[in-house]
């Protein structure tokens, strides 16, 4: 009756009045303060914990929590490098860092992965390498403290970052909240994303085959993780296997985070295509046209999408819906204003 529902509403919300009411007079004024729009939240991201020299102090001590306080400076350092980055200094200091720590007997899962996708960033692939297959190798053994240790999170552009922040932090909440210990679904994330760029590294070096194992790994450790199931399409395709075996690639590729639609989106139409199945290639063209043209981006600028996405939906524009024609032509003219 009413009672019991009463009650289970007071289960969710505070009591009218007393901390509610200025919680709610502060919402609104914060609100009001920004010109009721949601405020844009763009700077990465920071902790309110010791600075790199304190860290580093207390680190030497080799009292209590050296390994975190070592994670914590290598962080820092990172940070530094990030905020002024043509500063040599700054980046030797990164590496004089881990080295410290790896004298010191410190065996960090997250320093070893933050120190991998650092000499990835500066073009030192060989490096980042030997660091991510010791990661793989001896990942179990490596000292990993979820709540703790602070990874670096997007360091390049979407279609190069391996990492999936997003994924990783929820996996993370999930393993807390549930009381897993040694939070391995966030583990095998990291682990998966070692994976992933040693796959990309094969890859890169046309080494199908072992780009292709370093990627299922990945994909065994975290079924979900984007970056590796996108990469699987695009070498799937690659590689000319069975229209099978890349279709069901691109769907899991798509599944595991919608937005890889546009950059997977010519090398799907041309998959349909060459099985024979243009009605296919003409659906797909159009899945992305509805997604890209209702689609809108919180800071306000539209998506790099690649030129040949672009000339694969011109190929099938004229067979587009017209109000399809026209929603292309209103959002992307240079692309579409005179087709």
């Amino acid at each position: 009756g009413q009672t019991s529902v009463k009650r289970a509403l007071e289960t969710l919300f505070q009591p009218a009045g007393g901390r509610a009411a200025r919680l709610l007079k502060f919402g609104l004024f914060e609100w009001a303060r920004t010109d009721y729009r949601r405020p844009q939240n763009s700077g990465r991201r920071t902790t309110a914990v010791s600075s790199l020299d304190e860290c580093l102090t207390l680190a030497r001590t080799g009292k209590g929590d050296t390994a975190s306080f070592f994670t914590l400076a290598h962080f820092r350092a990172l940070e530094a490098v990030i905020e002024r980055p043509l500063d040599g200094e700054n980046r030797s200091r990164v590496q004089t860092i881990f080295d410290e720590a790896d004298q010191h007997g410190q065996r960090s899962l997250v320093t070893r992965f933050n120190q991998g996708r650092y000499l990835w960033l500066i073009g030192d692939q060989k490096g980042a390498a030997a660091h991510f297959t010791a990661m793989i190798s001896s990942g179990e053994s490596l000292d990993y403290e979820p709540v703790r240790d602070l990874l670096m999170l997007n360091l390049f552009d979407a279609a190069s970052e391996m990492f999936p922040a997003q994924d990783y932090f929820m996996a993370l909440a999930e393993d807390m909240a549930v009381g897993r210990t040694g939070a391995p679904i966030a583990r095998n994330i990291i682990l998966a994303t070692a994976h992933t760029y040693l796959g990309l590294k094969q890859l890169q070096s046309d080494d199908l085959p072992a780009g292709l194992t370093h990627l299922e790994q990945a994909l065994k450790l975290f079924a979900d993780h984007f970056p590796a199931a996108r990469l699987r399409f695009k070498a799937r395709h690659a590689q000319g296997a069975h229209y099978s075996e890349i279709a069901a690639a691109f769907d899991h590729a798509v599944s595991c985070y919608p937005p890889v639609l546009t950059d997977l989106l010519p090398y799907a139409v041309s998959t349909e295509l060459g099985a024979d199945r243009p009605d296919e290639a003409l659906a797909l063209i159009k899945t992305w046209a509805y997604f890209i043209t209702r689609c809108t981006w919180q800071d306000g600028k539209e998506p790099e999408i690649p030129e040949v996405t672009f000339k694969s939906v011109r190929a099938f524009y004229p067979a587009l819906p017209e109000h399809l024609q026209t929603a292309l032509a209103t959002r992307f003219p240079a692309a579409f204003g005179a087709t």
